[in-house]
């Protein structure tokens, strides 16, 4: 499966490349959008792609529309995952703040914005039933900065 999920990361990373280069032809431009959005649609490899395009190591581009692909799967698909998948994607974005960013300064604002809005929509679907330690947990990652 790690075979597969780097294979169709390459793929998305080809396709943002595509529409992000002025020099694209409009009908490419179209049809690699089409890609990235068929895939956050449809796309049982959502999650890990989207953690893989989103560490810290990739352009900040990539790491955006990574985190964009984790956004639409707790809005779109959040109350159609098991119990254990929503809590691994909980740790894993909760990792991503805590070492998956660069210092405050440094990070790129859109992506400090797409991080936040991943876990605006996990607060939105789990505090306080399901995530009763969320305050102290970013308690916690306010004072790491």
């Amino acid at each position: 499966m790690a075979e597969q999920v780097a294979a169709m990361c390459d793929q998305l990373i080809k396709a943002l490349m595509v529409i992000m280069d002025p020099e694209t032809s409009q009908i490419y431009r179209l049809e690699a959008l089409k890609f990235c959005e068929e895939f956050k649609e449809t796309s049982t490899l959502c999650v890990p792609c989207g953690l893989q395009l989103a560490d810290k190591n990739q352009p900040a581009v990539v790491r955006h529309f990574g985190l964009q692909i984790l956004e639409h799967v707790i809005k779109f698909r959040w109350n159609n995952m098991q119990q254990h998948e929503k809590v691994q994607l909980k740790e894993c974005a909760m990792q991503l703040l805590t070492n998956g960013t660069h210092s405050i300064l440094e990070e790129e604002s859109h992506v400090k914005d797409a991080l936040s809005r991943i876990v605006v929509e996990m607060i939105k679907r789990e505090w306080p039933q399901h995530w009763p330690d969320m305050l102290k947990e970013m308690e916690t990652l306010s004072s790491h900065g």
